[in-house]
């Protein structure tokens, strides 16, 4: 904010590098044509210098430029880096000196940058004193959830959080000791996960807060987009995060628990974090460092002796613990690129290729659902999926923690679950997953007696008497527990809601040639009997697939389907799904046409065969009510690979169906 003018020499600006961006100068656009003769208006405060910062800077012989954060310098595409050398170039002899400060001194990959002179590693840091200890708490006997959405995401990260905040109470008392506050920082996926996880934070009565909503701090952040690293506040949190960050060290200060999708990065001059929470995946294509990720919270408080060791404790998904295990990990770099991706092509049928269009039957679905057979559903048959042994177990939360620099184990605890949902939350949160993962669009309130009276008479092979029995409560809170039952009833409600029909009728049918133009991301390429500009497809084998039904000498024409067509099938968990062959052709055998419906695969996955069966069946009832011949072929990218030399189709038919 000096705007007094500079010396020849020994000037010593200490400033914030946004306020030398070339961006700061006051863009000026007369208003009349009298402003345009006359020129800008004098500025009314005279003791101000009219002239940018910037540009008296570029003025001066010699400059010396030391920058703090200085991993961020390097990368060309920030505005940093642009306006350094600018002053570099400006410069007669550029800039004679440059020194750059950073506790990160790698690039986004995690490669050192080849220009460091002093490094002073964490290890020795740690050793020295001069930072806390770093802790990874492992849970023990506990995968990542999958599927985490922010309907679920209380149910899918509620141990870590239960164990993060009892984690917290320990230290709570520790360091109250000495006066101090530690705090908890959860660093979520999404802002919806935040404000969810916050939420149900400020519901537990077992923190003693006494006014949770300033005790529980949610910070939200929304990133520039995807690919890029450097993130935004909003600008509603931007004074908060500024009070935040100034003041939540003081004694007075009432936040003790903050969570936010917000990383622990730069101008997070925060001592008293002791315990991180990461509730969010970190890749390489993130491009965030483990250092920035936790280095924050490695900052000893203040005002404590150094006989006392401090320790920050971090804990999370095992991804995130992989990711924190990367902080000794020196020089190794894995290339990015900043190339955009290939711009989206149009595929649309030609005119000129109207020879090669292919008319495919459209049918009814097979499949429908009658919800009313859901209340016929004989409980007995089902069968159970515990001893009552289960609801005796103790359900603990063990957590390990080890030094990461020497993977040394310091200690084990095990943890209580106290703070346990009610037994109709859980029971509800069980008939919601049921209902999503067999796709049922059925009434909540038909389908939630059915689950609690499976759950209460015979989940565990015991009758309970009570949905609020705590022993009870802690079984349906244990996530793999809840998958088992949401997996059972999910199939069986699904199963016994479906009516079939025995044949799909034909409705009508539509030309390939009449699908509208439609936008294509992926590989393509350009075939002969196709009636489409390309031929769109997924990967390596397809396109080799597709070329060689354009050289077949028995195909006549054919298609990739993409998107285009599809019909329903019943999958293993009792849901009516959609499936999307890939190709379709035309073969043609002396004057006989067979139209095929093919599928590749480089592997088998779930309900491969129910697809394959669903599509038989469907070329059968179109080949009975049409006269077309219809058929169905699969084929391995492995054996497809293996042939040799294949002329035609029926080459590969032949080889298939032997």
């Amino acid at each position: 904010g000096d705007d007094s003018p500079l010396n020849p020499s020994g000037n010593l600006i200490v400033n914030n590098i946004q306020q030398l961006y070339e961006s700061k100068r006051t863009e000026w656009t007369p208003e009349s044509i009298v402003d345009d003769i006359l020129g800008r208006k004098p500025q009314k405060d005279l003791t101000k210098s009219p002239e940018a910062l910037i540009d008296k800077i570029k003025k001066l012989d010699n400059l010396m430029v030391i920058t703090d954060e200085a991993h961020h310098v390097h990368d060309e595409d920030l505005q940093w880096h642009k306006t350094l050398m600018s002053i570099h170039k400006a410069l007669p002899n550029g800039i004679d000196f440059w020194l750059d400060f950073s506790a990160t001194p790698k690039t986004q990959t995690g490669t050192y940058y080849p220009w460091i002179i002093v490094d002073y590693p964490l290890a020795q840091a740690i050793e020295d004193r001069i930072v806390k200890v770093p802790l990874i708490v492992h849970r023990i006997d506990k995968k990542d959830p999958e599927n985490v959405s922010k309907d679920n995401v209380i149910q899918k990260y509620g141990d870590w959080i239960t164990a993060s905040l009892e984690r917290w109470k320990e230290h709570y008392e520790v360091y109250s000791t000495v006066g101090k506050k530690p705090v908890l920082f959860i660093m979520a996926e999404k802002n919806d996960y935040a404000d969810r996880i916050a939420e149900a934070i400020r519901k537990r009565k077992d923190l003693g807060f006494k006014n949770p909503e300033e005790e529980i701090m949610v910070i939200h952040v929304k990133s520039k987009g995807e690919g890029e690293t450097e993130i935004k506040i909003t600008e509603k949190d931007l004074p908060k995060l500024r009070e935040l960050a100034r003041k939540i060290d003081e004694p007075d200060n009432k936040v003790k628990i903050i969570v936010s999708n917000l990383i622990l990065r730069e101008g997070w001059d925060v001592q008293n974090v002791s315990i991180v929470l990461g509730l969010r995946p970190f890749t390489s294509r993130a491009q965030i460092l483990p250092e920035q990720a936790v280095g924050r919270g490695l900052r000893l408080m203040s005002g404590i002796s150094p006989d006392h060791t401090q320790t920050l404790e971090v804990m999370g998904t095992e991804a995130f613990e992989n990711f924190v295990r990367e902080l000794e990990k020196e020089g190794v770099g894995i290339n990015t690129t900043k190339t955009p991706p290939p711009l989206p092509i149009t595929i649309a049928p030609e005119k000129s290729r109207l020879v090669y269009d292919i008319e495919i039957p459209h049918t009814e679905f097979r499949f429908s659902r009658n919800y009313k057979k859901i209340e016929t559903l004989d409980l007995s048959k089902i069968p159970s999926l515990y001893s009552s042994d289960k609801l005796e177990e103790e359900k603990k939360i063990l957590l390990k923690m080890e030094f990461p620099v020497t993977e040394t184990e310091v200690h084990q605890v095990a943890i209580d679950v106290t703070s346990l949902p009610s037994g109709r939350e859980l029971v509800s949160y069980i008939v919601r997953e049921v209902m999503k993962r067999a796709r049922l669009t059925c009434e909540f309130n038909n389908l939630y007696p059915i689950v609690e009276r499976y759950i209460l008479e015979k989940c565990f092979e015991t009758r309970i008497k009570d949905i609020e029995n705590e022993k009870l409560r802690k079984n349906l809170n244990d996530i793999s527990i809840q998958d088992a039952i949401i997996d059972i009833l999910a199939r069986v409600t699904g199963e016994i809601s479906i009516e079939t029909k025995t044949e799909v009728v034909k409705l009508d049918s539509f030309k390939l040639s009449s699908i509208p133009p439609f936008t294509w991301r992926r590989k393509h390429l350009r075939c002969k009997k196709t009636v489409f500009n390309f031929v769109a497809v997924y990967n390596d084998f397809e396109a080799k697939f597709a070329r060689f039904l354009d050289e077949a000498d028995d195909i006549e024409r054919f298609s990739a389907l993409a998107d285009k067509f599809s019909i329903d099938y019943l999958s293993s968990r009792g849901a009516i799904r959609l499936y999307y062959p890939d190709f379709i052709a035309v073969q043609k055998i002396g004057k006989k046409k067979v139209f095929w419906i093919i599928e590749t695969k480089g592997r088998e996955y779930e309900d491969t065969d129910r697809k394959d069966d669903a599509i038989k069946r469907w070329c059968e009832d179109i080949t009975k009510q049409t006269g077309q011949e219809w058929k169905y072929l699969k084929v391995m990218q492995a054996d497809f690979e293996a042939s040799r030399n294949l002329k035609n189709f029926a080459e590969l038919v032949s080889e298939r169906t032997r």
